[in-house]
């Protein structure tokens, strides 16, 4: 059973490199394990697990006309994910990013952002295909791309039926336009964000005072979904007080880039082909999420296999972000 999901962003080659212990200083070097190339950013992350629930997803991203680009487009069609919604850019190479992850599974990022300055202009002309949902993440947020076309094409995808999803990226520029981040939040119909962004953008550190904040910037009628790393997330549904979802604790995990997509993958799963409430659909997205961290990156994932952690019993505590 399938639904269809447009997922619009970050489409980027990763590098990522680990475990390090600490890292160097200017002029050092310091020496990895481990080296893995593959398709990414948040964009690329959410489809692949998407893809690999059994949703149908149709990705929208700016790409180059390089030979990385043409990698990104030969990994999506490898997956069966179509290819004809990318913005091919002649100017600019494909977005880069290297990950450098520590032996506790921290991670940071260093990228090169190439073609995504493109990603307004391929906004704002809103050649969307049909969807059921649309998620909007990595870079699609003020002032990468301004606070009114983002409300424009909300409006537009909404008054269409379809659902329209933000997950944040981290970005201290956005923090300083949070009206203007707030406006067009406010237009979607469901906010994701992690507990880092959260504090960021409401400028509290305690998580009710957070949610409070969120909920007040956003209005009544918003879902609102913070993910608290090893913690789980925080579900705010409209009129309801909001909800702790814990997450399984995991003795050995893969790298942690990309678990925060995955548990979008998880959670737009079980809204649309499961029909689950927000509460279960949050808790079956923790799940996918510490199932990645254990199994890694899969070409397959078995949703009743994820739904049998809930009788496995297994500590309910893991590692999402």
């Amino acid at each position: 059973m399938s639904a269809k999901i447009l997922a619009i962003g970050d489409l980027t080659v990763d590098q990522i490199m680990a475990p390090l212990q600490d890292l160097p200083r200017w002029g050092e070097e310091a020496e990895v394990h481990s080296l893995e190339i593959r398709l990414g950013g948040n964009t690329g992350n959410f489809a692949l697990t998407a893809n690999a629930l059994g949703l149908e997803v149709a990705c929208m991203g700016p790409i180059g006309r390089d030979s990385n680009g043409r990698w990104v487009r030969a990994e999506l069609e490898r997956h069966g994910l179509t290819t004809k919604h990318l913005h091919v850019c002649s100017d600019l190479g494909t977005s880069v990013s290297v990950a450098l992850v520590k032996e506790d599974g921290e991670r940071l990022f260093v990228t090169y952002p190439g073609a995504l300055v493109h990603l307004e202009n391929m906004v704002a002309r809103g050649n969307f295909p049909a969807a059921t949902y649309a998620l909007f993440s990595g870079w699609c947020q003020p002032p990468r791309v301004a606070a009114p076309v983002l409300a424009a094409c909300f409006d537009r995808l909404r008054a269409r039926g379809t659902t329209v999803v933000i997950d944040l990226a981290w970005s201290e520029a956005s923090w300083l336009v949070r009206d203007q981040l707030f406006g067009a939040l406010s237009r979607a119909d469901i906010v994701i964000m992690n507990i880092d962004e959260a504090a960021a953008l409401t400028s509290r550190t305690d998580l009710p005072a957070v949610m409070e904040s969120l909920r007040a910037h956003l209005g009544a009628d918003m879902m609102i979904i913070v993910k608290r790393g090893s913690e789980g997330a925080m579900l705010d549904v409209p009129h309801m007080s909001p909800t702790n979802i814990p997450a399984f604790r995991v003795a050995e995990s893969r790298a942690a880039v990309g678990t925060g997509d995955s548990f979008n993958a998880g959670f737009l799963h079980a809204l649309a082909v499961q029909r689950l409430t927000p509460v279960d659909a949050a808790q079956f997205g923790c799940d996918v999420a510490s199932w990645q961290l254990m199994h890694g990156r899969k070409d397959r994932i078995d949703a009743a296999e994820i739904r049998s952690l809930r009788t496995a019993g297994l500590t309910r505590r893991g590692a999402i972000a």
